[in-house]
């Protein structure tokens, strides 16, 4: 993918210059292997940004689960997503828009037949 900029400078005075076009190739590669990133920040307050890479297309769910495996949020359910790089912020509220309780939660990622768990903590 290549983009074009093209870059200009204003002075104290107000004069313009324009500078001649940059050429920037970006290469996009798809991950080898589906993965869920460790959430950052944890232990996190108020919310927390989770970092999912798919290798393939693929039907994706993510949820997250208190430690006695009780469901707390559907974030994503059988959303249909093509190969790269994807990220989406829990705010520690659940389903219902309650905050959640301060403690620890399972981020669950099924991604077609793959599926990745990753520990959260929520500290009020």
């Amino acid at each position: 993918m290549t983009y074009q900029y093209r870059l200009s400078d204003v002075d104290t005075q107000g004069n313009v210059t324009i500078l001649d076009a940059l050429e920037i190739t970006m290469e996009i590669q798809n991950p080898e292997e589906t993965q869920l990133e460790p959430p950052f920040p944890n232990p996190f307050n108020p919310q927390t940004k989770i970092v999912y890479k798919l290798a393939q297309q693929s039907s994706v769910t993510l949820n997250v689960y208190d430690v006695n495996g009780r469901l707390v949020s559907r974030m994503l359910q059988n959303v249909q997503q093509s190969a790269g790089s994807y990220s989406i912020h829990w705010l520690g509220k659940d389903d219902a828009g309650r905050q959640a309780a301060s403690g620890t939660y399972i981020l669950r990622l099924i991604a077609g037949d793959v599926v990745k768990s990753q520990k959260v903590l929520l500290m009020r």
